[in-house]
């Protein structure tokens, strides 16, 4: 018989955190950010720069293990006290991480489990920027979770740069053509068959460092910041102001009521002196979601990133009033454009609860093991 969560949708912990070439630091209590008390049934965290993004690393596509190895362990400590989970499924690219974590009764309920990932760095041929994905089927739905690291500057050039490998992503992720035409082989256990895209899932999450900046001098920033006016310089955040490309506007972010989480000097609360503070750490969404929060952690002793989380309820629609606040265009968000992506099944046509069927067999993606290439 099939399984139900009754009246109670399934809910997806999504975090990020940019980590500037470091390890967590003992002092960053990941229980901050992780938040038990949301009752997440499904953790999804990505991560960016988990190694200095210099020319040997570079070279190196699936990152470094140990690193990945320890950040996995000081994870499962807090997971553990929460309840019995597993590891369904984790990715690298360089200094890129994507780890799906899962409530164990829930693990053997997955189908057509697949990963990706798409370089942008280099004209596409290198993983200093990129993206890492994960996508599978729960139940009667689809779910797609992008891990991406975007141009950093200020510049209206770098803003283009950001929207250009913005578009190779969610074009590029699961396909067997590259946005310009060219075969995206198979290899290493991504299938890349080309039979869905990121837009055709019923729930994606993107998130990041899209390193989105604010259009404003560092000497008014700060002051307003230190004295809680973020709805002022939130209109100036080239994403809010609709400067990041028409792809993003089919996503929808919730209101965020916390400080920008870049750049602080590492293990303080002081912005960098050199630089314009700025949300550069984001959670966007689209499809059979419902945002319950988004915050920022305050974990200062690891990087000069602060990590952002977002609670989300699944097979609850925005606007019901069903599974918690209303996160539509009266959102942090762009007006919504009409330049769909490929669309997913009409919100109307999915259930209001996700229902778990009997298990089918998981395609697992191999391990990945190889070095700079065009894939």
């Amino acid at each position: 018989p099939a399984k139900t969560f009754g009246d109670r949708p399934l809910q997806l912990w999504v975090g990020t955190w940019n980590l500037g070439g470091a390890v967590v630091d003992p002092l960053d209590n990941l229980t901050e950010w992780l938040r038990p008390e949301c009752g997440a049934d499904i953790y999804v965290v990505g991560l960016q720069e988990m190694v200095d993004l210099n020319a040997k690393n570079i070279l190196t596509v699936t990152g470094n293990v140990e690193r990945q190895q320890d950040f996995d362990a000081k994870f499962w400590r807090v997971l553990r006290s929460m309840g019995e989970f597993v590891k369904v499924r984790s990715v690298a690219l360089v200094g890129l991480y994507i780890a799906v974590f899962m409530r164990q009764d829930l693990s053997t309920e997955i189908r057509a489990l697949d990963c990706d990932r798409v370089k942008t760095g280099a004209g596409g041929s290198a993983g200093n920027k990129g993206a890492v994905c994960v996508r599978f089927e729960l139940g009667d739905f689809s779910f797609c979770f992008i891990n991406l690291h975007l141009p950093a500057g200020q510049t209206a050039k770098n803003a283009a740069e950001r929207n250009s490998d913005m578009r190779q992503v969610l074009h590029d992720a699961f396909s067997d053509k590259t946005i310009t035409g060219a075969t995206r082989r198979r290899k290493e256990g991504f299938l890349r068959q080309g039979l869905f895209t990121a837009g055709s899932s019923d729930c994606c999450v993107v998130l990041g460092d899209f390193n989105f900046r604010l259009n404003l001098v560092r000497d008014f920033c700060v002051p307003a910041i230190e004295t809680g006016e973020w709805d002022t310089v939130k209109g100036y955040d080239q994403h809010l102001m609709g400067e990041t490309g028409l792809e993003l506007t089919q996503f929808q972010e919730g209101h965020f009521s916390f400080p920008p989480t870049y750049k602080f000097e590492v293990g303080t609360d002081r912005y960098d002196e050199k630089r314009t503070p700025a949300w550069c750490d984001r959670i966007l969404y689209r499809g059979s979601l419902a945002l319950q929060s988004y915050d920022s952690a305050p974990l200062k002793a690891s990087s000069d990133h602060r990590p952002v989380l977002a609670v989300l309820s699944v097979g609850a629609r925005e606007g019901t009033g069903a599974a918690g606040p209303v996160v539509g265009t009266g959102g942090d968000r762009p007006e919504r454009r009409d330049t769909p992506l490929d669309q997913p099944r009409p919100v109307s046509a999915l259930p209001d609860v996700i229902t778990l069927g009997p298990a089918q067999p998981a395609v697992v993606a191999a391990p990945v093991d190889d070095l700079i290439d065009l894939g």
